[in-house]
């Protein structure tokens, strides 16, 4: 990867503190790229993966064809390289969050469900718990419920729909990767001015601002992270039965863990 274009491009777009920020966020990415760090892989075949607030998820839809990116460079915006994206969100890479301990089948369970919302609430019902959320309603005063796939299996594999058929655990417990994160430009806790400055849809997001549901689950990293935080590749069903393309991406990510919508490891 050429560094001097990554940040030449980053000059050509931020200034001032913001810049700084960015720029850091680039030059940690180099340092834990080009380290020796290695994820251990604590998994056997068969084991139930494991997640935690270190871990981070992120889907490529239906675009297998860029995993041989992935594999090169891990998960970065391309909007760094010559190649400015028409995306709403730009110059930072999209994950969903992890907020507690849970396992990987719990989690692709509920957002393999939908986004019920009612009376000004939001709320994630599971995959093949509509009815019991239908019994709830009864005891709600509510004039009318409304319900949307989830934006995860837009992105991800999972139970609701086979287009999407590779997904990426992320593993941010190394120190860099911890100083990378904090860098999510739509948390509270960063510069709401420097936050527009990511989004390409500028009129429309300052009329629904930061409330959406989607932002409570999501982390937008500027820039992103290198290969070497990659833990694990979620697989959809087509894929889990197909060895021959098993065996691509094991050669591609020869240090990661594959497991399915189970949840569970089918290759180390």
């Amino acid at each position: 990867m050429n560094k001097e274009l990554m940040i030449k491009n980053a000059k050509n777009k931020f200034n001032g503190e913001l810049l700084r920020i960015v720029l850091n966020q680039i030059n940690d990415y180099f340092e834990l790229a080009e380290s020796n760090y290695k994820i251990q892989n604590k998994y056997n075949v068969g084991d139930d993966v494991a997640l935690n607030k270190n871990h981070l998820l992120h889907g490529i839809g239906k675009h297998t064809n860029i995993i041989n990116i992935f594999a090169e460079r891990g998960i970065v915006s391309q909007d760094y390289f010559d190649d400015v994206s028409n995306h709403a969100f730009c110059y930072e890479s999209a994950f969903w969050s992890v907020d507690k301990e849970i396992s990987l089948k719990e989690f692709i369970k509920n957002y393999s469900g939908i986004i019920a919302k009612y009376n000004d609430n939001y709320e994630q019902v599971p995959y093949g718990e509509l009815d019991n959320f239908v019994e709830k309603m009864k005891n709600v005063d509510h004039w009318l419920w409304t319900a949307e796939s989830s934006m995860e299996i837009r992105f991800m594999p999972s139970l609701a729909r086979n287009i999407n058929q590779i997904g990426f655990i992320v593993n941010t417990e190394n120190e860099i990767a911890q100083r990378m994160k904090k860098n999510s430009v739509f948390k509270n806790d960063f510069n709401k001015e420097y936050a527009y400055e990511f989004v390409n849809e500028k009129d429309k997001f300052l009329q629904e601002g930061f409330s959406a549901d989607f932002f409570q689950r999501a982390d937008y990293i500027i820039f992103g992270f290198p290969k070497n935080c990659i833990e694990g590749i979620i697989v959809g069903r087509l894929v889990e039965n197909n060895q021959e393309y098993l065996n691509q991406i094991k050669q591609l990510f020869p240090n990661c863990y594959i497991c399915n919508l189970d949840g569970k490891v089918i290759r180390i």
